[in-house]
């Protein structure tokens, strides 16, 4: 308990400098490039599996941008690699937080993807993983976060826990209904299980976003044809006719019921039917 109060304290007090040293760090070209050069550096001793030297190199990135939440991202891997799960969670955790207090980081969706992927990755890899999962759980159930609840999904499906994970799924897809991310991972996931609730995830996703391939295929697998037009039931068109029976509209035979009174004799003849000339 005290230790996850202590690790809550230290990444508000991280988030706090990341916002403070983002502002003072922007225009400053000359450290962006430095610390992207120790970036580089590192992406290189990682490829050639020097674990060691790479987490080296993307912490002398990170001392030298904070905001650099791609250095944090391969610091987690470097980690992860080197089976300190531990210090991988806490990089990959800051990662996330730094992508918050930067432009690109708002909108870089397929790199926060990775990043969620790495972490959960290495919470389900931990020997300390159901203590990192009721962290994540605590945190999600406090905040109503959907993000922590598809994290804790993912440590769960890689730790061969499906029922953890569909469940933790369906919770991230109620809390955020209009988030395609979300809908899109939880749709495909339970489609994955053979689940009846993926095709609504997934309907939901392919109405967020029509573009999408891999939703758009997932749901031709089902018959669906995909496309802007898939809508929630009551998001439907109501019908043009009245609720209730249909008026009366005094019907009898093939002629309409004249009005009491009045004089079917006055009624204007019929128009001439129109013949064509013969040849």
């Amino acid at each position: 308990m005290v230790m996850s109060i202590v690790g809550s304290l230290g990444r508000k007090a991280l988030m706090m400098s990341l916002v403070s040293l983002a502002a003072g760090l922007a225009g400053c070209a000359d450290i962006v490039t430095y610390s992207r050069d120790a970036q580089e550096q590192g992406l290189q001793y990682y490829d050639a599996g020097q674990y060691t030297d790479a987490a080296g190199a993307f912490n002398n990135a990170i001392k030298q941008a904070p905001d650099n939440y791609q250095a944090r991202y391969y610091l987690g891997s470097s980690y992860a690699r080197l089976g300190n799960y531990e210090k991988a969670i806490l990089a990959y955790r800051t990662a996330l937080d730094a992508m918050k207090v930067t432009y690109g980081g708002q909108r870089d969706t397929d790199f926060r993807n990775k990043i969620i992927d790495g972490l959960a990755l290495a919470v389900a890899q931990s020997p300390n993983r159901l203590v990192e999962m009721d962290k994540i759980q605590a945190d999600a159930g406090s905040r109503a976060n959907a993000e922590n609840y598809i994290i804790l999904a993912k440590a769960c499906q890689y730790a061969g826990d499906p029922d953890g994970a569909m469940e933790s799924y369906n919770r991230a897809a109620m809390l955020a209904p209009n988030d395609f991310e979300v809908q899109k991972q939880s749709g495909l996931y339970l489609d994955s299980l053979g689940q009846p609730g993926a095709v609504g995830a997934l309907s939901r996703a392919n109405a967020l976003n029509p573009e999408d391939q891999v939703v758009a295929d997932a749901l031709r697998r089902h018959n669906i044809i995909p496309g802007p037009s898939l809508k929630e039931p009551h998001e439907l068109a109501k019908p043009i006719m009245p609720n209730g029976p249909i008026p009366d509209l005094g019907l009898g035979g093939n002629k309409l019921a004249q009005p009491a009174g009045s004089d079917q004799s006055s009624a204007p003849a019929p128009a001439p039917s129109a013949t064509y000339p013969r040849d």
